[in-house]
């Protein structure tokens, strides 16, 4: 905790000063508890100033100073006409799951275990890992979620161009048919897919013939 104290208190006062005028530094991490807050789901700028209380084309500008910074991720919506990415809303995740944890106070692993965001901290921590894997990696791969008009969305889409990787991600220990539900819906939309469920279970299965459950940590 008094790491992220520190670090936090450095970014504040050396990078952000430096980088763009943040008057009010109380006021900006504020804004920044209320993203974290939001940390896995889609982005409603809007709403986030209003609760903030500053105006939407300061919290745009926060925003793009936290990406800039590299903070948060902004992972896009897959649409197959690319003018589309850059209007519907991307989701949110903060690049440090450690500095995630201290913003809403997490103060351990068992707070966080049985508090209200262990799966949306869960799925944050597994987003980012991939985005790290595609850099150390030298891959090109884009990474997207999909969410179609009916409500079915898949948290993590790999475009390798000739083949779709969907991936369901579930901070649940235990496996369960429906998992695959969103899935095999999102599926209907590609002709050659893999899908995975990657959860905290410790069991390597088959759900069905193209979807595969894993351990998080062995996909």
């Amino acid at each position: 905790m008094n790491f992220y104290s520190s670090y936090l208190s450095t970014y504040l006062e050396r990078d952000v000063r430096q980088i763009q005028s943040v008057h009010d530094l109380n006021l900006f991490q504020a804004f920044m508890q209320l993203l974290a807050a939001r940390a896995g789901s889609l982005l409603n700028l809007n709403m986030v100033a209003k609760e903030a209380g500053i105006s939407f084309m300061t919290a745009k500008r926060w925003l793009s100073l936290l990406e800039a910074t590299r903070i948060i991720y902004l992972l896009q919506p897959y649409f197959r006409k690319i003018s589309k990415r850059v209007v519907k809303s991307p989701k949110l995740y903060f690049t440090d799951t450690g500095l995630l944890c201290y913003l809403l106070k997490y103060k351990d692993a068992d707070t966080l275990g049985s508090g209200p965001m262990a799966g949306p901290i869960f799925e944050n921590m597994l987003i980012i890992d991939q985005l790290k894997r595609q850099f150390n990696h030298g891959e090109i791969n884009q990474l997207y979620f999909f969410r179609d008009s009916n409500g079915n969305e898949v948290d993590l889409m790999l475009d390798k161009g000739q083949e779709v990787e969907l991936i369901e991600i579930k901070s649940s220990k235990t496996i369960r048919a429906e998992f695959t539900k969103s899935l095999i819906h999102v599926s209907n939309n590609f002709p050659k897919f893999k899908g995975y469920v990657l959860s905290m279970s410790p069991t390597a299965l088959y759900l069905t013939k193209e979807i595969q459950a894993l351990p998080w940590w062995q996909y």
